[in-house]
């Protein structure tokens, strides 16, 4: 009862706050103390202060009630309105709380036990506090039930929930808790907070003398359940745990830990880790097959990897990884697939002094991405295998031994290939070796390259073996440029103020596709000394040296300081120090301007000297050069001399000829340029030594102020193109640096006046000119060169106005009596104005001729339009073809032909769309070097776009003496880009059409008769052109190819040819040459002869010494990209003959027998031959055999094998009708080289074979020899007149002498060989005397063939022989005649042969 006292209650509260300040260092305040019987205790208002009087806790009320009257066995505890503040630094277990629960940490065993049976918190607030971040725990609530408080504590949670200040509720509960001084067990833990979830069994031994062990069986936590408590989480990250985790001592192992995220797993493997109490002293290993990790899940590796920050750089990554180490040093093991590529890797890593890591170990990658890792260097994928020794890991500190290779390596837009690499490499840094074998780069590099210093060091040799710059994407002006060069660099400095040492480049050659240069050495040194600098550039191409004090980053400044004076237009700077002579002599210019500056050429010999002294003001430069050109304008003897001091100015220039177009217009040309303080005077003059005069002095004088130029020119006069001008004295040009331009230009000629005025300000401008009478044909000395000539009178007025802004044309003019390239065009009227209403210029135009309209223009322009601003159509009604000759000149004699049509422009002005199309009647083309006209058998069509020029029924028939010969058609397009960088695509398609006719005066490479059936493609771009021909010969191909090496062959009008040397091929590497010179021509023909063409080969056009055939086989001739005359294939012979001539004495037509070949395997004049040629003659035997006094038929055979040019010969002499002993003295005649070769030749030459004795003994009786040799030489000029008459038979008149000395005792023959009567009939065979006892008899053989069949396979022969034998009187004669049947063919057996047979005799069908 007494309880219920109130100083009793109050009494008791204050020994309560004593007591624990006493024991805990804290105040306890409590407003009210209430003790009831029944009810237990209640304290109003309780706060819990610190040692620093901050609040620890505050409970606005707690209910407690006992269980019996036990104090230590309470029932419930109620606490509402709980607010706690748990504040900590570095350490959350270092707070004042810890300091107040400690003494209730009791290690004893027989503690008393306190017992709680319920304990509820409703609405309590917690906040957690360190020096940097706030968190608030509110809405806390909580029941704890079955509390069992002392040496060995347990409750269960049965609920405790949360609100964190974005209002997410967490929930938590735990089947039972419990605390023992031998550890904490918890069971049945689950936390949850939206869809994130904790579940976990917990047993902790504090005495490490057992395993603790977590069962972690699930674990989902994403970005939301972290507000308020991680902060960094990741924002697309949903964390998901499984692992079961020993901890035994200080040794905590996983043997199967997983962590994974929505998008797949991130980690599976095992993890141990040793010294787990303390941090720094972490020992862990980590076996993960599978481990992954996407870009914004890096952020979990800063704690383990200092330079996480860097290798988060990989992106998203899968790996097998092993990892042992500490925190401060680790073996890596991985092979890594990432966004940026494949890496994988096996290296020791460490940490030095100052936390940098150290590594060695290899690492290899497979197109691994490195420019997010060196953002400022122009890398990207790496293929390689690498050596590494160093440290560091930044851009900023890494120093590194490495080597190995790379196989790719990409570099700007090229991959390089087979690198070799040993060196050390840091930031700036690399000193080693390298060694490129890449298809287009082979370079060999050692020194040392060091930019980290404040003076940039280069110490190294670049052996350039080859490098192919257009492959490599480092050059793009030609499409070839092959360079190699030795360099050798020993530099040091960054700039030209400070750069001392030398360069070296050696044994440099370059190739394009046009030229080939080289050059042995370019020298360059430079040194420095207090007094002066010496910069000298010595080499193949130029000379340079510069002595004296020179500033190069500040001569610009320097120079304009110096003229701004005289030439105030140039803007005032600060000037530097500068005093210096330099000299400059150019020997071969060309290597550098072809490449850089393609337009300009400045010759070699040209010289630059001058000087620049600031203390004594002077600035003099002296220029020559005696070729210097732009584009199309070459000045020869150019000199420009200057000198400028404090008081003037003065330029000299002098060009002995100014040359546009390979044409000379101005010669004789000087300028002088004299000024001081922006007063200038100018006076120019030239002359010309031209048939047309170009004669001229102009004079002018300028004031130029730093804003703007303003010039007058004087009263002047000139030529151009042998007309006088004047140039009126009003004429005047004004330029200002704000944009004021103005010019007043006349220029008056007899009856011709130019009128030119133009305004410009920073409104509007305005150009207007006016035409009288002008003749077009004044400015043709400028259209030379794209070949257009113009005739005409033009009037009227052209006024532009705001061309910057909104430009309007507005125009009248009429060119009356035009003429274009020679022929009459008409009159043309052009008009344009503009429309206000809908601000359009509208154009209109009409050229007509004879009072007819021949062409109509129209048109319309929106100058305020940005797009489809522009429309302009001509109408063709009439069109001359003639007008396009001269452009077409290099292909076509002869162009003519009336056509019709429609073109329009369209789109945008400043790049216009473009089609239309042409009907052309009557197209005749003559080709001079084909010998070929051409016609169009109907109307043929060309239509135009700003992408093609497509050729549509472009029809035509060969022509030749005013008849045709076959048919061709064109089809296709000339691809462009608005009529640039032209290409082909087109097909020409033949039938028996005429392509060449010929002769030698026109082409003495080839000449003759072509009538081809085929198909000929032309593809590709202009500078590079491919032609394909695939074609089969037509009756009346008739070919001739001299090869005779006593021709020069001069220069013909489409194909550039030399002087022809020893080497007969140079013909065809002179073609070849001709035809790719300019391009890349690409030449590709196949051709299938058939036994409708002869082929003619001439070894002699004099001497008329050729082969003559007719045969079958394939041919592929062509030009290669290397310039090349290719030629492969087989000619197979069906018949022909060779006429054989002995220096213009001998005429033997050989006949050649069917089977004969000539081989092409590469080169046209390395042909092969297999070619065996028989000529049959009628002779007396007796100088063979005494005792066989018979003329007979002999044939002389001659087998060439071999080189064409040069073949083996082997010669054969054989009597078909001689019987066995007579043959058998033949070859006892001809046994040897020698005796063969005297036998041929005396055949040949004698008509008679030579006699044992003649052969051994030169000392014979030559009068019938003599006589005999009179008759073989009228006997071969004989022939040779018939053949001039026909080419039907042979005619040969022989004398043959008989035994004796006389002349009464001889014998005359008259032969005719391959006598063709028609195409079937066929006569050989001799008539000749002979004498007898008291008679002159008729002999003679012959042989009649009639071909049953045009194919030649069956045959009649009638024939007459005489029968020869020794035991025959020489008065004797017996001739066999008869007639017979012949029958040749192809079989594979006899049942094959008897149905070829049969078949011959079969009826053809008709249709």
């Amino acid at each position: 009862m007494l309880f219920q006292f109130s100083f009793v209650q109050h009494q008791m509260a204050t020994k309560l706050s004593n007591w624990i300040k006493d024991n805990y260092s804290i105040s306890v305040q409590a407003e009210k103390l209430k003790v009831g019987l029944f009810s237990g205790l209640a304290f109003d208002h309780i706060l819990l202060l610190d040692s620093k009087k901050d609040t620890l806790l505050f409970v606005d009320e707690l209910r407690m009630s006992t269980s019996g009257f036990s104090l230590f066995h309470l029932n419930k505890i109620h606490m509402n309105g709980l607010i706690v503040n748990y504040a900590y630094s570095q350490d959350l277990f270092n707070s004042e709380w810890n300091k107040i629960l400690k003494p209730l940490q009791n290690d004893s065993e027989d503690s008393a036990v306190f017992n709680i049976n319920h304990i509820w918190v409703n609405d309590a607030l917690v906040n957690v506090n360190d020096s940097l971040t706030h968190r608030n725990f509110k809405d806390l609530n909580l029941y704890l039930k079955d509390i069992n408080l002392g040496s060995s504590s347990h409750f269960s949670l049965s609920f405790l929930n949360w609100t964190m200040p974005n209002g997410l509720l967490h929930e938590a509960r735990s089947k039972k808790v419990i605390i023992s001084p031998k550890g904490t067990t918890v069971k049945g833990f689950a936390w949850k907070s939206g869809t994130s979830q904790i579940d976990l069994d917990l047993y902790y031994d504090s005495k490490f003398d057992s395993i603790s062990k977590l069962d972690l069986r699930k674990f989902k936590v994403n970005k939301l359940a972290t507000l308020g408590l991680f902060d960094a989480w990741p924002d697309s990250l949903e964390l998901n745990l499984e692992a079961s985790i020993a901890l035994k001592k200080t040794r905590l192992t996983s043997q199967d830990f997983k962590v994974y995220t929505s998008q797949g797993s991130l980690f599976e493997g095992s993890i141990s880790i040793d010294n787990v109490d303390d941090f720094d002293r972490w020992n862990y290993q980590l076996e993960a097959p599978v481990f992954k990790l996407d870009e914004p899940e890096w952020i979990w590796l800063r704690p383990l990897f200092p330079f996480s920050d860097l290798l988060s750089s990989i992106g998203y990554m899968d790996a097998n990884l092993n990892l042992e180490g500490t925190l401060s040093q680790i073996n890596l093991q991985m092979q890594l697939a990432s966004s940026q590529g494949n890496l994988s890797t096996d290296v020791f890593i460490k940490s030095d002094s100052v936390n940098k890591p150290i590594y060695q170990g290899s690492i290899a990658l497979d197109q691994f991405n490195l420019a997010p890792f060196l953002p400022n260097y122009d890398v990207s994928y790496i293929n390689a295998n690498l050596s590494v020794n160093g440290k560091g890991f930044t851009l900023n500190d890494f120093d590194t031994d490495i080597d190995g290779a790379v196989s790719a390596l990409t570099l700007g837009s090229y991959t390089y290939k087979d690198i070799e690499l040993k060196g050390r490499l840091q930031p700036n840094y690399f000193k080693g070796e390298a060694l490129v074998l890449d298809q287009n780069l082979e370079l060999d590099f050692f020194g040392e390259v060091d930019f980290s210093k404040t003076k940039p060091v280069m110490d190294f040799t670049a052996d350039i073996i080859e490098a192919n710059l257009v492959q490599l994407k480092l050059y793009d002006k030609s499409p070839v440029a092959k360079l190699s060069s030795l360099v050798e660099i020993n530099l040091e400095g960054d700039h030209w103020s400070n750069i001392e040492g030398g360069l070296g480049v050696y044994y440099t050659t370059l190739e394009t596709q046009d030229n080939y240069y080289h050059f042995n050495d370019l020298v360059f040194k430079s040194s420095k000394s207090l007094e002066s600098d010496t910069l000298i550039l010595s080499s193949d191409i130029a000379d340079a040296e510069l002595f004296g004090q020179i500033d190069i980053p500040n001569l610009y400044q320097s120079f304009a300081a110096y003229i701004n004076p005289h030439f105030p237009l140039v803007p005032k700077a600060k000037p530097s120090t500068q005093d210096f002579n330099f000299s400059v002599s150019i020997y071969n210019s060309s290597v550098l301007t072809d490449l850089l500056l393609p337009d300009l050429s400045l010759g070699d010999g040209a010289h630059l000297s001058g000087i620049f002294n600031t203390y004594e003001s002077i600035l003099d430069f002296e220029i020559k050069s005696a070729n210097f050109a732009w584009k199309d304008w070459l000045c020869k003897d150019l000199e420009v001399s200057s000198r400028t001091t404090k008081e003037l100015s003065k330029i000299d220039v002098t060009i002995s000829k100014l040359d546009y177009d390979f044409e000379t217009k101005f010669e004789n040309i000087k300028l002088d340029q004299i000024g001081a303080f922006g007063d200038w005077r100018y006076n120019l003059a030239w002359t010309s030594s031209d048939s047309i005069k170009f004669d001229g002095i102009l004079n002018a004088n300028a004031r130029i102020n730093s804003n703007s130029i303003a010039l007058d020119v004087e009263q002047s006069q000139f030529y151009f193109a042998d007309t006088l001008w004047s140039l009126n004295e009003h004429s005047s040009f004004y330029y200002q640096t704000s944009g004021v331009r103005k010019a007043n230009l006349n220029i008056q000629s007899s009856n011709q006046n130019i009128d030119l005025l133009y305004s410009k300000n920073k409104l509007e401008d305005e150009l207007v000119l006016t035409l009288t009478n002008f003749e077009l044909q004044t400015i043709n000395p400028w259209l030379v060169k794209s070949k257009t000539s113009l005739m005409g009178k033009i009037n009227g007025e052209v006024n532009l106005v705001d061309l910057n802004s909104s430009p309007k044309f507005i125009s009248n003019m009429e060119v009356k009596d035009m003429f274009l390239n020679k022929y009459p065009f008409g009159v043309l009227d052009f008009e344009t104005s503009f429309n206000q209403e809908s601000s359009a210029t509208i154009i209109t135009g009409e050229v007509y001729k004879d009072s007819s309209s021949v062409i109509e223009v129209s048109g319309v322009y929106f100058p305020d339009i940005d797009t489809n601003n522009f429309s302009l159509s001509f109408d063709i009604n009439q069109f001359d073809v003639r007008y396009l000759e001269s452009y077409l000149s290099t292909i076509f004699d002869e162009f003519t032909g009336a056509g019709k049509g429609r073109f329009d422009f369209f789109g945008n002005i400043d790049n216009p769309n473009f089609d239309g199309a042409l009907w052309v009647d009557d197209l005749f083309m003559s080709i001079p070097y084909l010998g070929v006209d051409l016609k169009s058998n109907s109307k043929s069509r060309l239509e135009f776009t700003d992408k093609d020029i497509s050729f549509i029924d472009l029809n035509f028939v060969g022509l030749e003496d005013g008849s045709s010969i076959g048919y061709g058609d064109l089809k296709g397009s000339l691809k462009h880009t608005r009529f640039k960088d032209f290409s082909m695509d087109l097909i020409l398609r033949t039938d028996s059409l005429l392509c060449l006719n010929t002769d030698a005066y026109v082409d003495e490479a080839y000449y003759g008769k072509a009538v081809l059936t085929g198909d000929v493609a032309l593809s590709g771009p202009f500078h590079d052109i491919k032609i394909d021909v695939n074609a089969r010969t037509n009756k009346g191909t008739y070919l001739y190819i001299p090869i005779d090496d006593n021709e020069s062959i001069e220069e013909l009008s489409f194909i550039k040819f030399i002087e022809k040397e020893s080497d007969p091929s140079n013909r065809i590497w002179a073609y070849s040459e001709a035809l790719s010179s300019k391009s890349g021509l690409l030449i590709d023909m196949n051709f299938v002869l058939t036994d409708e063409a002869e082929v003619n080969i001439i070894f002699d056009e004099t001497l008329g010494d050729k082969i003559t055939a007719k045969g079958s086989g394939s041919i592929n001739i062509g030009v290669n990209s290397s310039k090349e005359v290719y030629m492969f294939g087989d000619y197979t012979l069906s018949k022909g003959d060779y006429l054989f001539t002995l220096q213009n004495f001998v005429n033997k037509k050989f006949e050649i027998e069917s089977g004969s070949q000539l081989v092409w395997d590469g080169k046209p004049y390395k042909a092969q031959l297999d070619l065996t040629a028989s000529y049959m003659l009628n002779t007396n035997t007796i100088n063979l055999a005494p005792d066989y006094n018979r003329i007979t038929d002999v044939k002389c055979s001659m087998l060439m094998t071999g080189d064409l040019l040069k073949p083996d010969i082997e010669f054969d002499i054989k009597i078909p009708k001689g019987d066995d002993s007579i043959n058998r003295i033949l070859e006892e005649r001809t046994n040897t080289e020698e005796k063969e070769t005297q036998q041929f030749l005396s055949l040949l030459v004698l008509n008679n074979f030579m006699s044992a004795d003649e052969l051994q003994n030169t000392d014979v009786d030559y009068l019938s020899t003599t006589l005999s040799t009179g008759t073989e030489v009228l006997s071969n000029q004989l022939s040779n007149w018939m053949s001039q008459f026909t080419d039907r038979f042979d005619l040969g008149f022989k004398y043959h002498p008989n035994q004796g000395d006389t002349l009464s005792n001889k014998e005359f023959e008259f032969l005719m060989n391959n006598m063709k009567v028609n195409d079937r009939i066929t006569f050989n065979g001799n008539i000749g005397t002979q004498p007898a006892q008291n008679e002159t008899r008729i002999i003679g053989d012959f042989k009649v063939e009639y071909q049953l069949k045009k194919d030649g396979k069956l045959k009649l022969l009638a024939f007459r022989n005489l029968e020869e034998s020794f035991q025959l009187q020489d008065n004797a004669s017996n001739y066999t005649t008869g007639v017979g049947l012949f029958y040749r063919d192809e079989f594979q057996d006899f049942s094959d042969l008897w149905l070829n047979f049969l078949n011959i005799f079969k009826r053809k069908p008709t249709h």
